[in-house]
């Protein structure tokens, strides 16, 4: 925020200043006001939060949710978010600031926002001032509080009397078409303040600017596909249907900018509300250039096409191929999946995208970057360094390194992932990050959406590589990685490896798990049993021994023999009956091995009652003596980050481990000489189940 800028708020003695009974902080929650900056709007325009204070009537929303067992509903003003939203339409002189004040994470905080009109600004995730807005206005319970103010009006209100002004403040008078377009879909150029893809004139069947009607006749459509999409106008921006509108208009582009042998004909049915030419032309502003259009002036032949072609809601479509044969009749939601690589988005060939997308999955460990990004090997990236000079890379010299495919949907995972890939630097290991712009979810505008994820990089001063934005690819790469979030993709060196996990990889696991795939997560614990020897584990300190009865047993002369590490921390006994059970059956049958305890502890048990009920049990076993420290230390040797379990360790005559057999499958051992050493335990299923997430199945 510029420092020489300063905000004149009303005083707390203010005439106009009405709080409710509670007793608020007005100094502190106003500093705490002036502090805010680099907001950010649901659909990810960044706002500098003086400059939309200014002269508007601004309302601070502050959050707390409810506990998970509780239902959100009841506890949500819909009715006040409503409100807010007709005046966002209705009036250029009102912001909603939502301030959440707890949030366990940046997906279940973005989920929370979808709730409010997309013009909102919110505070961002990881801003300290979220829960400090909340404090001054006492919300220590779950609901919601509310601040009202102008600072031009000298207007600051609290709670009911804040919600009460709003309402005053929604117009008597219809509202102007003028105005109530702005809510329509497409977005407005002049209003998202950034290019768009609606470049040149509307096109009422003719083309390219031109006065002169086309004429429609039997050779006008010979050797074409032809997709005739009838639309119920007007489309608000707020609509689901608005998402597959820009779509269909997004792949329309990509199909007239590559093909030569397509038309789309648009055909609107108008609202008999909204029924003005106005309306008509502002949705038509949205499509290509080359697109026919049944003209405003026609509206029986747009009713009798749309009536033809059973527009019951939304949109509907028909394609016809180079023969006139009729493809599809049906909604176009394949857009949103496909795109230009759906054409000419018949059912077979849809099975046939999803055939190869299963292929390229199950090959996904001989993939490389060229098949992956549907690109050449000269084809490049891009990136503007800190110096402001724009540099390329080939894609051949990325194949060479390490290389994490951001999958950018959000936007929410760009804080750990730029933290994570300093720490690389810094540790000089190796990796480079490329941004796949993913423009779906809730984006009305790929190019506003590409200009605010280059423009939130920036501000942030992180320069990394950045794919140019392909409607095709990246819903390939979409459907691929299952990303409806944000996705990281790890691409190894010359396409040794791929994993598509990349992401929760780091989240969980931060710098230690790189190079940030499943595979080198439980390579890496592999490699650490297999560095564990029986002394390694047993030997602690000083003490190099174990206990049989009152004598001690060197560890040393347990080498050579089949060892069986029984791992129990005995709180319910439901273990132990049953090893006693094994123990004495086998030691009748074979003598070349012996099972040692070791009582096992979490880190957060409780030491003093450790010993309770543990002189009395039978123990015919080598016992380790018990040692809180020396616990721990077993536990981090044989088990990942995560609370260790009880179990069994069989060390092979070599005195390394060789299986891992569960306590749970006991019962059903069978007892013969050939039956110990136990056999059929893989220490690789053994690691990879110690990782509770689901994204580590594989």
């Amino acid at each position: 925020m510029d420092s020489s800028f300063t905000l004149d708020f009303p005083s707390p003695s203010a005439k106009k200043l009405k709080l409710s009974d509670d007793e608020i902080n007005v100094e502190g929650l106003l500093s705490c006001i002036r502090e805010l900056n680099n907001l950010e709007r649901r659909n990810g325009e960044l706002v500098e939060f003086d400059e939309t204070l200014r002269g508007k009537y601004v309302l601070v929303f502050c959050f707390e949710m409810p506990p998970l067992c509780k239902d959100q509903d009841l506890y949500f003003p819909y009715d006040l978010i409503k409100t807010c939203l007709e005046l966002y339409y209705l009036r250029d002189d009102f912001e909603l600031v939502v301030v959440l004040k707890r949030s366990h994470s940046p997906v279940a905080f973005l989920n929370f926002l979808y709730d409010f009109p997309p013009q909102s600004l919110a505070v961002p995730f990881e801003s300290k001032y979220r829960k400090l807005l909340c404090d001054f206005l006492h919300l220590d319970r779950p609901g919601f509080k509310c601040l009202l103010v102008n600072v031009e009006k000298d207007i600051m209100l609290h709670g009911d009397l804040a919600i009460e002004h709003l309402q005053s403040l929604l117009p008597e008078q219809p509202c102007k078409i003028s105005r109530l377009i702005k809510a329509m879909w497409p977005v407005i150029p002049e209003l998202a303040k950034h290019p768009t893809l609606c470049k040149g004139e509307l096109n009422y069947l003719h083309r390219n600017g031109g006065n002169q009607s086309v004429q429609v006749i039997e050779e006008t459509f010979k050797g074409k596909y032809v997709m005739v999409c009838c639309y119920h106008v007007p489309i608000f921006r707020e609509e689901s249907i608005s998402l597959y509108v820009q779509g269909l208009v997004t792949t329309c582009f990509d199909l007239y900018s590559s093909r030569q042998d397509f038309e789309l004909v648009v055909v609107a049915k108008m609202n008999k509300m909204v029924n003005y030419e106005a309306v008509f032309n502002h949705f038509l502003s949205g499509f290509p250039a080359s697109c026919l259009v049944v003209p405003f002036s026609d509206s029986k032949r747009r009713d009798f096409i749309c009536k033809y072609l059973d527009l019951d809601h939304g949109c509907n479509c028909l394609i016809l191929d180079d023969n006139g044969s009729v493809l599809l009749h049906e909604h176009p939601s394949f857009v949103r999946s496909y795109g230009a690589d759906g054409f000419p988005f018949t059912q077979e060939h849809r099975h046939k995208l999803r055939l190869k997308d299963l292929a390229l999955l199950k090959s996904l460990s001989t993939s490389n970057l060229e098949l992956l990004l549907q690109c050449k090997p000269s084809d490049v990236v891009d990136r503007i360094n800190s110096a402001g000079v724009r540099e390329v890379k080939t894609i051949s010299e990325l194949s060479t390194k390490l290389v994490g495919l951001y999958l950018c949907a959000k936007g929410n995972f760009i804080p750990t992932l730029d933290e994570v890939y300093q720490q690389c630097i810094t540790k000089h290991l190796e990796i480079e990050i490329v941004v796949v712009y993913m423009p779906f979810g809730d984006c009305l505008d790929p190019q506003a959406y590409k200009l605010n994820i280059d423009t939130k990089l920036k501000r942030k001063k992180i320069y990394w590589w950045r794919l140019s934005f392909d409607n095709s690819v990246s819903l390939g790469i979409k459907r691929l990685a299952n990303a409806s979030m944000d996705k990281l993709i790890i691409m190894g060196p010359r396409g040794e490896f791929v994993d598509l996990y990349g992401e929760e990889v780091m989240s969980y696991y931060g710098i230690d798990g790189y190079p940030f795939t499943r595979k080198g997560l439980v390579h890496r614990e592999l490699k650490k049993l297999k560095e564990v020897t029986l002394e390694s584990l047993l030997v602690h300190g000083s003490r190099d021994f174990v206990l049989q009865g009152d004598n001690r047993i060197p560890v040393a002369q347990l080498q050579g023999r089949y060892i069986l590490i029984y791992l129990d921390c005995l709180y319910d006994f439901k273990y132990y009956e049953n090893m006693l059970f094994w123990y004495y059956k086998m030691k009748e049958l074979r003598f070349d091995f012996e099972v040692v305890f070791l009582r096992r502890v979490d880190d957060d048990d409780d030491i003093s009652g450790i010993e309770v009920g543990f002189d009395d049990l039978v123990m015919p076993w080598l016992v380790c003596p018990f040692e809180f420290d020396h616990s721990a230390s077993v536990n981090k040797k044989l088990f990942t980050q995560y609370e260790s379990h009880d179990t069994l360790v069989q060390f092979g005559q070599n005195g390394q481990i060789s299986a891992f057999p569960t306590l749970e499958d006991l019962p059903s051992f069978t007892f013969g000489t050939n039956d110990f050493p136990f056999t059929g335990f893989n220490l690789r299923d053994f690691v990879t189940c110690q990782f509770r997430e689901d994204f580590m199945r594989f």
